[in-house]
């Protein structure tokens, strides 16, 4: 735009100059200024000047359209914000799992043992485990270190400490092999024993199960002492005269509750 400005002005300074210079030339005082007279008679320095005005006015004229020309482009569309992000029916993806038939579950065997540790009959040689919702128990480092502490002081003079659990609960298993192997860290000498027919599924917690209640003996006493400064909760219960025949006490570990 400056440019243009200059050019114009120019344009028309040279030209209002041939103008002028045209109308002296037949004025008589300039005959008294020989020298004024002589530059404005120059003809060829007025064509040239006059040739100099009309390129410059072409020139702006020129920049003048294309001035016009980008004032009317349209100027361009501002940036379309990004759509939201619309989320319907978020449900977590859940992978895709071809549904299997239930499997075949025999009948429920409950045996309530009001006066007794209960065992279930017939033989189990595949258990089927269902362990549905229940925690998994096991024993902590300071109960173990307990148990340990506690077992060396009395191990001496147990004999072998069964320890059982249902046949078809691994959890429960897993949980009375951690009494066993405390128990041996102790110096003690136990084992676990799943005998057939076995404890029934529904003995739920731990036990002292033993023979006479009346007389629990010095196993049972121990045993006591032993879970006791373990912090584990158990209670004492009479053991059935068939299971576990030829033992007067069985630490028995009964599902989670």
């Amino acid at each position: 735009m400056l440019n243009n400005t200059i050019n114009l002005i120019g344009a028309i300074v040279l030209v209002v100059y041939v103008i002028v210079a045209t109308a002296l030339g037949s004025l008589q005082w300039l005959e008294k200024y020989p020298t004024i007279k002589k530059f404005v008679e120059a003809k060829a320095l007025r064509a040239t000047l006059l040739i100099v005005a009309i390129v410059l006015l072409f020139g702006v004229f020129q920049n003048i359209n294309a001035v016009r020309e980008a004032l009317n482009v349209p100027p361009p569309s501002p940036k379309a914000p990004p759509a939201p992000i619309v989320v319907v029916n978020a449900e977590p993806l859940r992978p895709s799992v071809t549904p299997q038939p239930p499997p075949n579950k025999a009948p429920t065997q409950i045996n309530n043992a009001p006066n007794g540790i209960a065992i279930g009959g017939g033989k189990v040689t595949n258990p089927t485990v269902n362990n549905f919702g229940s925690p998994s128990r096991r024993l902590t480092a300071q109960q173990i270190t307990t148990i340990r502490s506690t077992a060396q002081v009395h191990c001496s003079t147990l004999q072998l400490i069964p320890v059982t659990a249902a046949n078809a609960n691994q959890e429960a298993q897993r949980y009375a092999l951690d009494f066993v192997n405390a128990l041996k860290s102790g110096g003690c000498t136990a084992d676990l024993a799943l005998p057939i027919p076995g404890l029934m599924p529904d003995v739920v917690g731990v036990y002292i199960a033993v023979k006479d209640v009346s007389n629990l003996g010095s196993m049972a006493e121990d045993l006591k002492q032993i879970l006791s400064e373990a912090g584990i909760p158990y209670l004492v219960a009479p053991l059935k005269p068939d299971f576990f025949s030829d033992k007067q006490t069985v630490l028995v570990i009964g599902a989670s509750e």
